[in-house]
Parts: structure tokens; C-alpha cells; sequence
């Protein structure tokens, strides 16, 4: 015998949007089966907790009826490749910014004459802004572009209504 849920549209972990009312995107988390209103019998309807992708409800959950939602079409593989090259065009500036500020600390404008107090705050500050710039180049690093809110925005945005949610 068939599973009832075999026969659903979609399962856990796939991507779904409402069909109808307001605009909502995400990732299904649990099906399951509620009775029908108005029904004391067997008669049972589906729903999905659907956990927002879009970055305007990001992390929500929602309740809907399998009748309110749809398969989110999948983005084009080229939308992937432009996501990406811009992303990484992001990084690459982001570090050499980060380089220069390291260059510029190692070596600090000593044309003025200064007392030693004012040059050993000035190698302070430097090395102060050193550090920043490195540790700004490890957590970008480190960061997935699509855990950036405002990537996802510009996103959202630039991809229109009808992709982006």
C-alpha cells in the first residue's frame, strides 16, 4: 500500500512559495495532516510548516495548506554563476582594501618630527588599524554569501518580484 504522503506535490526540504494572499518563500519543515474543519470524521487536510528563505521574514515559520502553496521554481544556473562572481568580486576588493590598510600601518608616515610619545601612539593606532583589517578579511572569509542580509536584499531586489519573493 501507498504512503499517503508519496502522493503530495512536494516534500520536506523543498523550496515552496503561496500561490495566493500574501508573498511567502521557503523551506518545508514538517508535513502533516489535520482534520477537516467542520468534519468529525477520518477526512484529514495537509499542511506544511514552511520556514522563510526570504530575507524579509528570514527564519520564520508559517502554516499553510498544501492547497495555498506551490514548488518554487529553481534559479537559472547562470543567476548561480552571476551570485557567485559577485560575491567573489566582493571578496577580492574587501581583502585588497584590507592589504593596503596593513601596508600603510607597517609602514607609518614619519615625515614630521614627533616626540617619542606621539610616535609610539601613532604605531599604536596602526597597529590598531592592522588588526581591524585583518580580522574584517577573516570574518568575510568565513561568511557565506547568502548569510549576508544585505546581499540577500540587493537580491531579492535586483532578481524582481517574481523571483525573489
Amino acid at each position: 500500500m501507498t504512503d499517503p504522503i508519496d502522493t503530495l506535490p512536494f516534500g520536506v526540504g523543498d523550496i515552496v512559495e503561496t500561490t495566493k494572499g500574501a508573498r511567502f518563500w521557503g523551506e518545508v519543515a514538517v508535513l502533516y495532516r489535520v482534520p477537516a474543519a467542520g468534519t468529525n470524521g477520518p477526512r484529514a487536510e495537509w499542511r506544511a510548516d514552511v520556514r522563510a528563505v526570504d530575507p524579509g521574514f528570514l527564519g520564520t515559520i508559517h502554516v499553510y495548506p498544501l492547497t495555498q502553496l506551490q514548488l518554487r521554481p529553481a534559479r537559472p544556473p547562470i543567476v548561480q554563476a552571476l551570485l557567485a562572481a559577485g560575491w567573489n568580486a566582493c571578496r577580492k576588493s574587501l581583502y585588497a582594501v584590507c592589504e593596503d590598510i596593513q601596508e600603510k600601518a607597517a609602514k607609518p608616515a614619519t615625515s614630521i618630527a614627533r616626540t617619542a610619545d606621539e610616535q609610539a601612539h601613532e604605531r599604536g593606532f596602526y597597529r590598531g588599524e592592522s588588526s581591524a583589517a585583518t580580522h574584517i578579511a577573516r570574518a568575510f572569509s568565513a561568511l557565506d554569501a547568502m548569510d549576508d542580509d544585505n546581499l540577500r536584499t540587493a537580491l531579492a531586489k535586483s532578481l524582481g518580484d517574481a523571483d525573489a519573493g
